[in-house]
């Protein structure tokens, strides 16, 4: 009864994305970005030696999360084919943007006809899930043909609907799952549970691909020459719920620092949208010239923002006012003081980090300006905050390593 009635929903969802793609530009891309993917899975499948491993990605920090499994993967099995689909138009355009060595499209919509198409074209050995996006009539296909599904940097908490008494029958779909690699003990023993127990805990593989950009340590000599020998603030994936709070400090702020601002969206809109909360001047990355330096510069392309964190002093972080909060790894790594907004508890190295009191989270415009005087004036405040996030980021990687090792179990 319930994969009729999620497949009904799917459907539903599907309309309702095809009625409002006139009026919203994501709607508008994922419609699009799916035109003709049957013909470009096609030609994907030629490519394919009959050895191909799939990882599942939600979007671009799914992706971040997949990196360091498969680039060790393709190590320990350099005769696989690596095939990576996205749900969403931010996930496959930054693939696109960044010119991937993989193979990579859009994820069809989850019918069951379009399931068993897809794993007919694909003929994947082994499937990988990251974190929690669960495509129930792809998984029963997968079950179907017994093609091993393996889910790792997944994260549970008691309120999502699997933990609930009127939905216990959801641990029949999650059992199909091969192995759950999880973050923490208690995702291990939400899903025990549930009777769920193939579980290792091997923490959140995001930790890893951090790390590797620090090592990296690439020089960005935009950012050295915006720069200069000021301070600099980055306002790191804001929305514009987050700027309607913080905008008037930051204003303030410029006129003593360089402010660094990376839209999560970089539509012309979402960057206008932004840019109107600020009284001050500024200018878009895409205008800047070497003999114009702003004191408030925008962001408006991707690819840099992790590595231009290791020139800030201060970092807020955005998605905490209202869509989910975005990645606080990045700047952690490079031991910088963060802050963001009250909505973080659905992310657990945010509530990790609030604890040991590295991260600080605001709840209105007037705490973001408290706590942006108490950063600046207290050097000793400042410097514990960044030591305790960088030490918090270098304790926790080596799962990816477990997770590949895991896959000698399948024959591959």
């Amino acid at each position: 009864m319930f994969i009729y009635l999620y497949s009904f929903c799917i459907k539903i969802y599907f309309l309702l994305i095809w009625l409002i793609s006139p009026f919203h530009h994501k709607a508008q891309k994922w419609l699009n970005g799916r035109k003709n993917i049957w013909q470009r899975l096609q030609e994907i499948s030629k490519k394919n030696t009959q050895n191909l491993v799939w990882f599942h990605c939600a979007s671009v920090g799914e992706f971040e999360q997949a990196l360091p499994v498969i680039e060790k993967f393709t190590i320990q099995y350099p005769d696989y084919k690596i095939f990576v689909s996205f749900y969403s138009p931010s996930g496959y355009e930054y693939a696109q943007n960044k010119k991937i060595p993989y193979l990579f499209d859009y994820l069809p919509l989850d019918t069951a006809a379009n399931a068993k198409k897809l794993v007919q074209i694909l003929k994947p050995k082994l499937v990988f899930y990251i974190k929690y996006e669960f495509w129930f009539n792809l998984m029963r296909e997968l079950t179907k043909n017994h093609i091993p599904m393996v889910c790792f940097s997944a994260y549970f908490t008691e309120k999502q609907v699997f933990f609930k008494n009127y939905a216990r029958f959801l641990s029949k779909e999650l059992n199909q799952f091969s192995h759950f690699f999880v973050q923490d003990e208690k995702s291990k023993i939400l899903l025990q549970s549930i009777n769920i127990n193939q579980v290792s805990v091997t923490g959140d593989t995001r930790f890893e691909r951090v790390v590797a950009i620090f090592e990296e340590n690439k020089k960005l000599d935009f950012i050295e020459n915006f720069k200069g020998s000021s301070q600099l603030l980055i306002l790191g994936s804001v929305w514009l719920d987050d700027m309607k709070v913080i905008a008037k400090t930051a204003d303030l702020l410029s006129k003593e620092m360089k402010i660094l601002i990376a839209p999560h969206e970089m539509s012309v809109s979402s960057i206008e949208k932004i840019t109107n909360e600020l009284s001050e001047k500024f200018m878009l990355w895409s205008d800047l010239e070497k003999n114009q330096i702003p004191n408030i510069l925008i962001l408006n392309t991707v690819g840099f923002l992790s590595q231009a964190f290791k020139y800030a002093d201060y970092v807020y972080i955005g998605g905490g006012f209202k869509t989910g909060l975005h990645n606080i790894l990045e700047p952690a790594v490079w031991g910088k003081p963060i802050v963001i907004g009250p909505e973080f508890d659905r992310y657990k190295e945010a509530e990790d980090l609030v604890k040991l009191k590295g991260v600080i989270p605001i709840q209105n415009a007037q705490e973001f300006g408290q706590i942006m005087d108490k950063l600046k004036t207290e050097v000793e405040f400042r410097q514990e905050k960044s030591s305790i996030n960088q030490k918090y980021i270098m304790s926790k990687s080596g799962g990816a390593k477990t997770i590949v090792a895991h896959c000698k179990i399948y024959n591959l």
